[in-house]
């Protein structure tokens, strides 16, 4: 057997050439020469020896290097559609920054807005607002633009039967309570539909399915909350126990003229029960058990002096009773959990027992209602139908109407009137084609991520808290039923359909600007403050209020236009995650039991103002917040320059971070300067901020001494 052994040098172009035949002594054999270039290819024979290199012919290098060519070739095509791959693909790669649209879109609004002349370590609120030349505050720039999104979504609804797109049916509605109000048409086929997509129909003596999922309905779909009247004490009281309730108490049961929990005028009352059952039963309707005035009158006394039983004794509110709902279904026999999600806080988990308190009227109170559903309940939904009935037969037949609101009022708001009628019956069924057409799946599970990142953290900062941490605390963490308006609003999903065009003569146009914010109606430049801060007050999840007639958007929902899937974690995190954090630290320190109330004030003293001597405003604090979010900033693996700003390369995603939450707060009014110290104090206390501008210690943004709310 015999081994032989070729030896080439892999060099410079000269050696790479093919060698002569070597000679023992010959300059191709020293170690010199080849060194680590020289390889050796072994063919091996039966005697063992290793002979010399033979001379490799021409043509044999020539598909060599065709071959090497070729295949250069196609590793450069295949890096080139990989980049195009990576450019098409979630975070976009310009030159190493991220170019979706919607990071192109965030890179635009803060180019326009950062001053670069401020020094960040200075007045951080400065150097991201000082160049912003919009008059509007950023807030209201996004409720601007959901306004318009929310009014493109809506021109392609259509609702069935009938194939109506939201702007026909809002017309229609409209047209409809026009000419009953002001022509005296009565319209009661187009009533009785409007009944029918509720689900609702005349009252009857029947059994129902469920009376709590009855009056549920109707309340959500007319704004009538019978039989209990349901309120929020949400002023923040840091030193009292607790800080936000929820009251269950009798309610106003009677839709009469002028509504009231008293006794109510029997003439008028009577009055206004015959026109309804004048304007809406037709001669044929055979399919009802008339209850009598008498009757409806005597039940109501009756239901009110039975749930009010005990309320004379002393103080409607009985502080004592704020339980779970486990201690409550163990209290009251009828008591069905899921049943009464609806009429708990939106933001409350109704699955998770101990993260609900409900400071009720009285116990007694709940139970007598639970016996009255258990024991006469067709009585009770005959009643409940009754109130939805009475509520909107006034737009059905103009004298109740006029029993109703009286005839001057007819004669001067029949717009108003029939504007807010056609608002009420179409807001939760439109706006909830707008969550159906905003959150595909995909956005649901991106926004569902940063939300589970953010309580995640906040559970994190209470477990590890040496005083703040309880049972109750942890388990009152809750900001993951984002998309309950998805939810609700699934009832209505068999009325969505496909587009809408050319209705530009509808009321559609002056329906969508009222039913969003009444802008027509308030006509001064404080409307948009005074809304901003009703809206972060209010951990409302409904569009509509009843109370006030008006739609409401609730906190989260000013962040749809701007919040992307295609964003940088940090921005996102920035955004939505510290408007989250907000919301659910809030929630939290308005649940706070006496026990923690009183430090939790001491501890967040320490954040009114660079000497802690200024007025506490838990509704303008970012600082808490961001010390929540920054543990999910850090939990993110430092990132490439990918995760960057295409067009602002030169912050790093931590800046970008700060600098996404501090340019939501840009306002040029300033509202007297809170904002500008919503934003710097934040930034105060964080030493995340500090490290990423590299703020010398003992500057404004880098004070030597920080607080630290866990």
């Amino acid at each position: 057997m015999i081994t032989e052994t070729h030896c080439w040098s892999v060099g410079d172009s000269s050696e790479s050439l093919p060698s002569p035949p070597a000679q023992p002594n010959s300059p191709y054999l020293s170690p010199a020469r080849s060194g680590k270039d020289r390889h050796c290819v072994r063919h091996v024979g039966r005697e063992g020896h290793c002979h010399q290199p033979e001379t490799v012919p021409e043509a044999h290098w020539a598909i060599v290097v065709a071959l090497v060519a070729s295949t250069s070739i196609v590793f450069i095509a295949l890096a080139f559609i990989g980049l195009g791959f990576a450019v098409r693909s979630g975070y976009g790669t310009v030159r190493g920054g991220c170019s979706t649209p919607a990071c192109n879109k965030f890179a635009e609004l803060l180019s326009a807005s950062i001053d670069a002349s401020e020094d960040p370590c200075t007045d951080f609120y400065k150097y991201v607002c000082g160049k912003r030349k919009h008059i509007e505050s950023v807030y209201a720039k996004q409720l601007s633009d959901f306004v318009g999104e929310a009014a493109r979504i809506l021109r392609d609804t259509r609702f069935l039967p009938r194939g109506l797109t939201s702007s026909e049916r809002a017309a229609q509605l409209y047209r409809s309570c026009e000419s009953v109000l002001m022509h005296g048409k009565d319209d009661l086929d187009n009533f009785r539909q409007v009944l029918a997509a509720a689900r609702i129909s005349w009252p009857r003596l029947e059994r129902p399915t469920s009376l709590l999922r009855l009056t549920t309905r109707i309340r959500i779909t007319f704004g009538i909350s019978s039989f209990l009247g349901i309120r929020k004490q949400a002023q923040l009281t840091l030193s009292n126990s607790p800080g936000g309730r929820v009251l269950l108490e009798p309610g106003c049961l009677f839709s009469a003229p002028s509504p009231s929990c008293d006794a109510v005028a029997l003439n008028e009352s009577f009055s206004f029960y015959e026109s309804v059952v004048m304007a809406v039963m037709a001669s044929s309707s055979t399919s009802w058990s008339e209850i009598s005035f008498a009757e409806a009158v005597n039940f109501e006394k009756d239901l009110i002096k039975t749930l009010t039983n005990s309320t004379s004794r002393g103080s409607t509110v009985v502080e004592s009773a704020t339980l779970d709902v486990h201690s409550l279904a163990r209290l009251l026999p009828y008591f069905d959990e899921s049943q009464w999600a609806e009429f708990v806080a939106h933001g409350a988990d109704i699955a998770n027992a101990s993260s609900i308190q409900i400071t009720v009227t009285n116990v007694d109170f709940l139970n007598w209602y639970g016996t009255l559903v258990q024991k006469n309940d067709s009585m009770m939904a005959w009643y409940t139908s009754w109130l939805a009935v009475s509520e909107m037969a006034p737009f059905v037949s103009r004298e109740v109407a006029a029993q109703r609101f009286g005839n001057d009022v007819l004669d001067k708001s029949v717009p108003k009137i029939c504007l807010r009628f056609s608002e009420r019956h179409l807001g939760v069924a439109a706006f909830g084609a707008y969550i159906y057409q905003k959150f595909v799946p995909d956005f649901v599970i991106d926004i569902n991520g940063t939300t589970a990142a953010v309580r995640a953290s906040f559970r994190e900062k209470v477990v590890k808290s040496a005083w703040f941490v309880s049972s109750g605390n942890y388990n009152a963490i809750n900001s993951g039923d984002f998309f309950w308006l998805r939810s609700v609003t699934a009832a209505y999903q068999q009325m969505l359909g496909p587009s809408l065009k050319g209705m530009s003569g509808s009321i559609a146009q002056n329906w969508v600007i009222a039913a969003n914010h009444r802008r027509r109606f308030p006509g001064n430049e404080t409307f948009w403050t005074a809304l901003l801060d009703e809206m972060n007050t209010q951990p409302s999840y409904s569009f509509f209020t009843s109370r006030r007639n008006s739609v409401r958007l609730p906190l989260y929902a000013t962040m749809l236009p701007i919040y992307d899937a295609g964003l940088t974690p940090s921005i996102k995190l920035g955004t939505l995650g510290v408007l989250l954090a907000v919301a659910t630290f809030r929630n939290l320190v308005t649940t706070l039991g006496p026990d923690v109330a009183d430090a939790t004030g001491r501890s967040l003293r320490c954040f009114s103002g660079p000497l802690g001597n200024e007025t506490y405003n838990l509704e303008l604090d970012r600082a808490v917040p961001v010390q929540i979010v920054e543990e999910c900033l850090r939990g993110i693996k430092p990132a490439s320059s990918g995760r960057r700003l295409a067009h602002l390369s030169q912050f790093t995603e931590t800046q970008t971070f700060f600098l996404a939450m501090c340019y939501l707060l840009c306002d040029p009014a300033g509202v007297g300067g809170q904002l500008e110290r919503a934003c710097n104090e934040a930034v105060r206390h964080s030493t995340l901020f500090s490290s990423a501008f590299t703020c010398a210690r003992g500057s404004k943004m880098n004070p030597r001494e920080k607080c630290n709310f866990f």
